[in-house]
This record gives C-alpha cells, structure tokens and sequence, in this order.
C-alpha cells in the first residue's frame, strides 16, 4: 500500500506498509491495531490534517484533491477539488443537474441557451433534425421513408413538405375559431405570389383538381375582392394538347339557385359585365340546355334608356344572325317570336330598318316567294319580289 501521511497535533506521521502489531503515536491519538487505524478517546481528526497518500492503491488524496489513482486529465480516472470541481472522463449522474457555463457534446451552455451544430432525436428513420450548416439553419422532420417537413433559411422555400406514402395531406388545419385558416400579407413592392399551385405531371392519374374548395355555409366558397388596378381573375391556359374545358361551372343540386350570377352593383360604373373575346377559329359562346325552359333570357329594366337589350356588330362578310330549328315533326316552329307590348299606342312595331337594307322604289319583277308569318294564332304570307 502507498504511503499514507497524516498531520495530526502539529505532528507529521507517515503510514507505510502493513500494520500487523499494536501501536500508538507519541502523544497517545492513534493507535493501529493490524490494518486499522482508530482515534483514542477524547482525541479529534480535521479533514486538513490528511496531508496527502493512497487507500489500497485506488484512491488518492493530494494537495487538497481525492481522485482515482488512474487520473489523467482528459483520458482517464476523476478528480474532485475542495470548491466541488470534479473532473471525468465519463460519469453517470442522475437527479437534478443545473449548468450555466461549460460545452457538453460540441455545444455551448449559457445562462439560458444551448449553442452549437446539430441537434436531432435520432439518426435515422422517424426523427426531428434542427442543423445549420453553410449559414442554412434548417429543422428537418423525416418519417420511416424520408424527408417530411423542412424549415430552412437559404434561397428556395422557407417551409418545404414532401409527402410520402404515409402522408395523406402535405397541411393539415382544423379550426373551431373565429380567424383565418390560412393568411397571407406582403406589402412590398416586389413580384410576390400570394399562392402558387403547380401539378406538373401529365399522367392519367393526376386527375384531381389542382385547388378544391367546399363550403359548407352561406358563404362565399372563393371571395375576390380587387382594390387595385389588377385582374380580378385570370384563368390562362398557355401550353398542352387537351380539349377540356378551361373553366367549368357544375351544379347538380335540385335547387332554384343561380348556376352563375355576373352582377356589377355600381350605376355609374361604363364598363361592360362581360366580355368575350376570340381570336381561334372556333365559337366564342356556346349555350346548350336540355331544359323545356327558356334557354337565354334577356331583361333590360332601365325604363329611360332608348339603348337596344342586346347588339350584334359584325365586321366580315356573312350572315349577322343566323336562326336554326332542326326539329322535323307536325309543330309550329317560328324562326322568330315577337311581342312588343307599348298599352295599344300603335307605336309598336316588329322592326326598325335603319340602313341600305330598305329600297327606295315600287316593288316589281315577279312574286316568286312568300314569306309565312303567324298573327293571333292566324297564317299569313309576306310576298317577296325578284325586283
């Protein structure tokens, strides 16, 4: 056993070997009987008075230190100062454990921060990753498949989603509350999206639509509101094959609602509800209905205008109108139905020819055709003259 060297009563005593007789020190303190060393009665050990030495050659006390006899700073043993300082190479500590200062694991520990490179809960599989790495902070959460959800701070997307098998929506939110689901603001005068939607896949199975929207309550399922001198809506298709509809408006409820209500509230207001404009070969508007109803209904309420309901300008060669009835059986057809109703004035009239399509002269030639007409319920005939 190393020496053992005690300072006791101003007195130096030095402990070596094995102690196999009895024995006591000068001024009757210690006694050692064998191995073990025991104060007399009446006499008292300060813990200073343990100078320096070993216990079974494992634990060593020196200079005011306790440490194992293997210690070497940073590569094996411990050591534990009189100010509570205890240095390991590894320790096992349970309970409390409170640290304002100090590294652990290549971070940095603060009053009140944690500093350093990557912190994660796992090093594969469902995990939350939180790196920076090239000035890129980034929190990563991975599922059994890979990257899930990503927030990071380089160029590209603030918030990155990438679903995987066993993700059923990229965002979900739910909301009981009064608010926004979702809101978005940029006041700066940048080019900015507030939403960009993109389904670049042309496959057969990318069929769903790009945005769905359902409302359940009375009101508006889309809401735009222009406050600038913007678009109110564009819908462009710029590139592709497909002859499907560029906008579709579907209603397949048994209700009396309006399928498509165009309204412009303000009367001082010049512009027209609704322009169509083509450029293609084909038609600009198609009306088709299987209703037994009136399929175009045309009302113009403004009693002091002397404007026409509707106008037809063409500037190419070719009929103006163009009036097909394709049904073949023993019913009265009519091309057109007139009822211009003044109260009996005997201002009422059929039509108004304003330009070179009334002549000037006497009829003549021969009457080769007649045109039939209805009155009343009664056939008559408008004759028709070569010259």
């Amino acid at each position: 056993m190393e020496p053992i060297y005690l300072q006791f009563n101003k007195q130096l005593y030095k402990i070596q070997g094995s102690l196999v007789q009895s024995d006591s020190y000068p001024d009757g303190s210690l006694s050692a009987v064998g191995s073990v060393i025991s104060l007399n009665s009446g006499s008292s050990l300060d813990p200073g008075d343990l100078v320096s030495g070993s216990i079974a050659g494992n634990l060593e006390y020196t200079g005011g230190f306790i440490q194992s006899a293997n210690f070497v700073a940073g590569t094996s043993g411990w050591k534990l100062d009189s100010n509570g300082t205890l240095t390991a190479v590894n320790a096992t500590l349970s309970g409390t454990i409170t640290a304002t200062a100090g590294t652990i694991g290549g971070f940095t520990i603060g009053a009140s921060t944690l500093t350093g490179g990557t912190i994660q809960t796992g090093t594969s599989g469902n995990r939350i990753v939180m790196t920076t790495i090239a000035n890129n902070n980034a929190i990563s959460i991975y599922d059994s498949i890979g990257l899930v959800t990503e927030i990071r701070t380089n160029a590209g997307a603030a918030i990155r989603i990438t679903p995987t098998t066993n993700t059923d929506n990229g965002i979900l939110i739910t909301s009981a509350v009064v608010g926004n689901g979702f809101y978005y603001t940029n006041s700066g005068n940048v080019v900015n999206r507030g939403l960009f939607i993109e389904q670049t896949s042309t496959g057969a199975s990318n069929n769903l639509p790009a945005i769905d929207v359902r409302q359940s309550g009375s009101g508006e399922a889309i809401y735009v509101s222009v406050l600038g001198s913007g678009v109110g809506m564009q819908i462009a298709k710029t590139s592709g094959t497909g002859t499907a509809n560029l906008l579709k408006i579907l209603d397949t409820t048994a209700t009396n609602s309006t399928t498509v209500l165009v309204q412009k509230s303000n009367a001082s207001g010049g512009g027209a509800l609704v322009t169509l404009e083509n450029s293609g070969l084909g038609k600009t508007a198609i009306v088709t209905s299987s209703s037994n109803d009136i399929v175009l209904d045309i009302s113009h309420t403004a009693t002091a205008s002397a404007n026409p309901t509707f106008q037809i300008v063409k500037t190419a060669v070719g009929p103006i109108a163009r009036l097909v009835s394709s049904v073949n059986n023993a019913s009265n057809n009519f091309g057109i139905e007139i009822d211009v109703q003044n109260a009996g004035a005997g201002l009422e009239y059929a039509f108004d020819f304003q330009g070179a399509e009334k002549v000037n002269a006497a009829v003549g030639g021969t009457q080769d055709y007649k045109i039939r007409v209805r009155i009343g319920g009664t056939t008559y005939f408008i004759p028709c003259y070569t010259t």
